[in-house]
């Protein structure tokens, strides 16, 4: 019995240490805002990461005019959402300017790439499944008991 109680307190442990790594780390992998761009004028947003996925909607019909430090990023268009994708090494900038008469309102979102962003949701649900575990072994051992 005491066994199969440290048991669960173990998996209860490691399972909330899991979720507090995830916790901390995750939002860290991800920028997101909203600009106002009046016309004829530019915004610049900073990029930490060195792979990543840009996507930004807009108000206008016709794309913005993007520049990333003079790189060639590979672009999707989908539901009036434009995706750009970078995956090598990028330090820099992306020049956003608005070439229209009338301000625009743009939302982002930059997402890392990194093999590590792929990992971290892991971290949270395997800690997910140890503390349902943790659970369940202790309210089986008083039961049975």
């Amino acid at each position: 019995m005491r066994k199969i109680v440290l048991t669960s307190i173990v998996f209860l442990t490691v399972g909330i240490i899991l979720i507090l790594i995830y916790h901390f780390l995750f939002p860290s992998y991800y920028i997101k805002g909203v600009y106002l761009i009046p016309s004829t004028k530019q915004v610049s947003i900073s990029i930490p990461y060195s792979s990543f996925v840009f996507e930004y909607k807009d108000n206008s019909t016709l794309p913005l005019e993007l520049t990333f430090n003079n790189l060639i990023i590979t672009k999707y268009n989908e539901s009036n959402s434009i995706f750009y994708y970078y995956g090598e090494s990028f330090n820099g900038n992306i020049m956003i300017k608005n070439n229209y008469s009338y301000p625009i309102l743009m939302g982002y979102v930059v997402v890392d790439e990194t093999p590590l962003f792929i990992f971290l949701p892991t971290l949270f649900y395997s800690g997910i499944i140890l503390i349902i575990l943790a659970i369940i072994i202790i309210i089986l051992s008083f039961v049975l008991k």
